[in-house]
């Protein structure tokens, strides 16, 4: 229920609730989520560049990883189709009330990552889901990012993003996994919730995470409708 979404994103403010809710509807109707011709996104999905591990910091908070080897090629797709798959893997986790509450922290791993797939995911993750979403981003750990991303890339996009997101925002540098794992352990994110690739010891089954995705689009057959209904009921929905 998304006015229910947005009401615990913005801690129960329904004012910021009210102005979040119309922007979340018009997001999930222009990106189609639940609805057009989804071969596209499930291609995607099986890219695997986006996951939900299913863990959660110390905060409660989801673990959403971004993975090195399986950026969606600039290339070969469109910011468009970038931005819905971002926000279907959101959405989806956001099933959790305790995640709509706490929200996320972001691993990005970034060590492989090319410079245009990097402004090619950043333009649909800052530009169009955090803007659009009722998700509160807890934090952004950069892992161990090429000096051109964090050096050039990250400075210059951090213009276009709120002091409060950019404090959100640390870099991990280093080729030693273990030491990644130390210092998101200052950060509130265990071992156990981070993956073995980041030095971690969680085994994240990203056939289950993709899997757990399909399932749910495919139980949502008609979402369309009821983000209608969630527009026509609008701001009462929230009061």
């Amino acid at each position: 229920d998304l006015p229910l979404w947005c009401l615990r994103s913005r801690a129960h403010s329904v004012k910021r609730a009210a102005e979040l809710l119309p922007r979340t509807i018009s997001m999930m109707e222009k990106l189609e989520i639940g609805g057009g011709d989804q071969s596209q996104l499930r291609a995607d999905l099986e890219s695997k560049a986006i996951l939900a591990t299913g863990k959660k910091d110390a905060h409660g908070r989801a673990i959403i990883w971004m993975r090195e080897e399986n950026y969606v090629d600039a290339r070969q797709s469109s910011p468009r189709n970038m931005s819905r798959l971002v926000a279907t893997v959101f959405l989806h986790a956001l099933r959790d009330t305790g995640v709509q509450k706490h929200g996320f922290v972001f691993l990005v791993d970034s060590s492989r990552a090319k410079l245009m797939d990097v402004m090619f995911f950043s333009k649909a993750f800052l530009g169009t889901v955090v803007p659009n979403m009722p998700m509160r981003v807890g934090c952004i750990f950069i892992i161990n990012p090429p000096w051109v991303v964090s050096q050039i890339v990250y400075p210059v996009l951090a213009t276009f993003i709120s002091a409060k997101m950019r404090q959100s925002r640390v870099l991990i540098h280093g080729a030693r996994k273990e030491l990644w794992a130390a210092r998101l352990a200052c950060f509130d994110v265990p071992d156990s919730s981070l993956p073995i690739e980041l030095g971690g010891s969680d085994y994240v089954n990203c056939d289950a995470c993709i899997e757990s995705v399909a399932v749910w689009l495919l139980a949502n057959t008609a979402p369309q409708d009821a983000v209608k209904q969630d527009k026509e009921r609008g701001v009462q929905s929230i009061n």
